[in-house]
């Protein structure tokens, strides 16, 4: 599980679908733990536009995938690449204040998955932590 991505062992592990756990998601939005938005059509420094044309103001955007990955709503120059997937290092975009959490393959094979995306989320949660207190 926790095989990094350029390991031999990682290499195997990329070439098989990963397993999907439980229905914690589900029972969160239920219980109005996680407020759920339409998709994100515009981002302007900290503020967020939805397409219900809602607005909020974040000083960290962390971007989950959730069980399928899906980018092409993102309209957001240097954010993907050609081939539509995230621009980043562990997680850490060129873009500040954007950050992503959960990616198939982040750091290892353990990042998609609710067992091992604490590993990434140790490494991305000081990285966070600094950038807001330098802003």
């Amino acid at each position: 599980m926790y095989a990094g991505k350029d390991t031999l062992k990682g290499k195997w592990f990329q070439k098989q679908k990963d397993p999907i756990f439980g229905n914690e998601l589900k029972n969160l939005i239920k219980n109005n733990k996680v407020d759920v938005k339409p998709k994100v059509t515009q981002v302007i420094d900290h503020e967020v536009q939805f397409k219900d044309n809602t607005r909020r103001t974040f000083t960290s955007i962390i971007w989950a995938t959730g069980f399928v990955p899906y980018y092409d709503w993102m309209a957001i120059e240097g954010v993907t690449s050609d081939d539509e997937k995230p621009i980043h290092n562990r997680g850490i975009t060129n873009i500040k204040g954007l950050y992503f959490i959960g990616l198939p393959w982040q750091y290892q094979r353990g990042s998609a998955l609710i067992c091992g995306v604490s590993l990434d989320a140790n490494y991305l949660i000081p990285v966070i932590i600094s950038n807001i207190s330098k802003a």
